[in-house]
C-alpha cells in the first residue's frame, strides 16, 4: 500500500493537480466486490462534487475488469471529475485522452466476446457429455471423477422431493407438502425452510425427471425428442407430468371467474383516489340481498395519510364513465397508430446491421484488426446513439362504431382514450357527477376533440 501510495502522489505532481491530496484504501476487500467500503464512499464523493479527479496505480485498483473501470471514469466525467490511471497512462480528461480509454475498453469487449464464446462451445459439449454445470439442483449432488464432474442423485434430498410430489398428485396443496417435509427435517440448499414459491419451482423444473433443459427450454436429440438421463430421474416423466396436470388443475379452480366478485375491474390502473392520487383497489361489501358487490376503495384510508379517502360502488363508476362515451356510440372506430419515422427507422435499421456485422466480425479478429474494427465500431454506436426517431400519431378509422366495440372490449377502449378517473369522497346521497371527474389522454388532434372538450 505505502508503494502504491508514493507511485500516486509522484504521478500527482507529474500532472500538476491542485488541492488536497486524499488516499481511500480497501484493505482485505476483493476488487470484485461491489460493498467494498472506500470504494463507495468515492462514488459518494463525486457525485456531491466533493472531488476534483481520481487517480489510481491501475485500473483493476477500480474494479477487477476493464469494464467496470470505464463504467466509473464515464459517470465520474459526466460529474466534471477525471480519471488518470499511473499504468497504464491513461486520462479521461482531455478528448484524445478519453477516446484512448474508450478504445481499451472495446478492445476488452472484443477480447471477452472471444472468451465467452469458447466459453458456450464448452459448455454445450458438457451439456452433450451430462456432465455438472453450475450448482446442482436441490435432490442432486456432485461427484468428482477423473474424467470430470457428474450430477447424482442424493438420496438423503431425493425422498423428500417425491414426498412433496406425491402430496401434489394426491390433491394436496404446495404449501401442504412444504409444512410435511419441513416437519421431517428438510430444508431448501441456503438452510430456509420450503415455501410455496420455492417448492414449486423445484417439482416444476424437469430436471428432477431427468430431462436435459438450458434456459427454459428441453434439450432435444437430432429426432426431436427430450434428453433423459434415466440414472438422474428422482421422479418418472410419467409421475413429473402427473404433478404438473395437478399443479395447473389447482391453478385453474384459482382462476377468477367472470360475474363473481374476484373478478378484475374494469377501471384497474385508471380509478384513482382524488384525496391522494393511488390507484384505487378492489374492495366488496355486502348488499341487502347477502351478496358482497365489488367496489373501488382508496387502498390508504385516514390511518395510512390519505386525507380525504374514497370509495364507490364499481357497477355506478363503471356505468358513468362507459355513458361518457355515448355522444361517439354511433361513430366508426377510431385506432390511435403510433409509428416511427420511416427514414429514421430505416437509418436506425442500417446502423444496427452494422453493429452486428462488426461485432461478429471482432469475435474472430486477430489483435491488429481489433484495433480497427473497434473503431469503426465505437462510430456506428456513436451514430446510433446520437440518432433520433420522431413518433408519428395517426388517426384511422376502422369497421364497427364505438358503441358496438366498447360493448365487446370496454377495458381496451377505455385503457386507450383515457388518463385517469379522479373520484372524491362523498356520501352516496351526493349526484355521482359531483364526485367523478374523467381525464382523457390527449386528443387535440383527435376527430372527437370537439365533442369533449366542453365536457373534458
Amino acid at each position: 500500500m505505502a508503494s502504491q501510495r508514493s507511485e500516486i502522489a509522484s504521478h500527482v505532481e507529474r500532472l500538476g493537480l491542485k488541492g488536497d491530496l486524499e488516499s481511500l484504501e480497501d484493505d482485505g476487500w476483493s476488487g470484485a466486490s461491489k460493498r467494498r467500503p472506500a470504494f463507495n464512499r468515492l462514488k459518494k464523493m463525486v457525485d456531491a462534487g466533493e472531488v476534483s479527479a481520481v487517480v489510481v496505480r491501475s485500473q483493476d485498483r477500480l474494479g477487477r475488469n476493464l469494464r467496470d473501470f470505464l463504467n466509473f471514469a464515464e459517470d465520474a466525467r459526466d460529474q466534471g471529475v477525471f480519471v488518470y490511471s499511473v499504468f497504464p497512462q491513461l486520462e479521461s480528461e482531455t478528448a484524445a485522452g478519453w477516446q484512448t480509454m474508450k478504445m481499451q475498453g472495446l478492445i476488452s469487449d472484443a477480447e471477452l466476446s472471444q472468451i465467452s464464446a469458447r466459453q458456450v462451445f464448452s459448455q454445450k459439449e458438457r451439456r452433450k457429455q451430462g456432465r455438472s454445470i453450475g450448482p446442482p439442483l436441490y435432490g442432486f449432488a456432485v461427484e468428482h471423477r477423473s474424467d470430470g464432474a457428474f450430477r447424482v442423485i442424493k438420496e438423503s434430498e431425493a425422498k423428500f422431493v417425491r414426498e412433496a410430489a406425491q402430496i401434489v398428485v394426491d390433491g394436496g396443496s404446495i404449501l401442504a407438502a412444504a409444512k410435511t417435509i419441513n416437519g421431517k427435517g428438510s430444508r431448501t440448499r441456503r438452510g430456509g425452510l420450503w415455501i410455496s414459491s420455492n417448492l414449486g419451482d423445484l417439482l416444476r423444473n424437469p430436471g428432477i425427471a431427468g430431462m436435459r433443459h438450458h434456459r427454459g427450454e428441453l434439450t432435444m436429440d437430432s429426432a426431436g425428442a427430450p434428453i433423459i438421463d434415466k440414472h438422474l430421474q428422482i421422479l418418472t416423466v410419467a409421475q413429473w407430468r402427473k404433478v404438473q396436470a395437478a399443479l395447473e388443475k389447482r391453478k385453474a379452480a384459482r382462476t377468477k371467474v367472470e360475474g363473481t366478485v374476484t373478478e378484475q375491474l374494469l377501471l384497474r390502473g385508471i380509478a384513482k383516489c382524488a384525496g391522494c392520487g393511488s390507484n384505487m383497489n378492489r374492495d366488496s361489501y355486502p348488499n341487502r340481498f347477502g351478496t358482497r358487490v365489488p367496489i373501488y376503495r382508496c387502498p390508504k384510508g385516514l390511518e395510512v395519510g390519505c386525507p380525504a379517502p374514497s370509495g364507490m360502488a364499481a357497477h355506478l363508476l363503471d356505468d358513468f364513465v362507459i355513458a361518457y362515451f355515448e355522444p361517439v356510440f354511433d361513430q366508426p372506430v377510431i385506432a390511435r397508430v403510433e409509428h416511427d419515422n420511416a427514414e429514421t427507422v430505416a437509418e436506425r435499421e442500417r446502423l444496427a446491421m452494422q453493429i452486428d456485422t462488426i461485432s461478429e466480425k471482432l469475435r474472430t479478429a486477430d489483435r491488429d484488426q481489433i484495433v480497427t474494427l473497434s473503431e469503426q465500431l465505437m462510430k456506428a454506436r456513436d451514430a446510433a446513439d446520437s440518432l433520433n426517431v420522431e413518433t408519428v400519431t395517426e388517426y384511422v378509422e376502422m369497421t364497427g362504431t364505438n358503441g358496438e366495440f366498447i360493448e365487446e372490449h370496454p377495458r381496451q377502449f377505455l385503457s386507450t382514450w383515457v388518463d385517469q378517473v379522479l373520484v372524491t369522497k362523498g356520501s352516496r346521497h351526493e349526484p355521482i357527477a359531483d364526485r367523478i371527474e374523467i381525464i382523457l389522454k390527449p386528443i387535440e388532434e383527435h376527430p372527437w376533440a370537439d365533442v369533449f372538450r366542453v365536457k373534458a
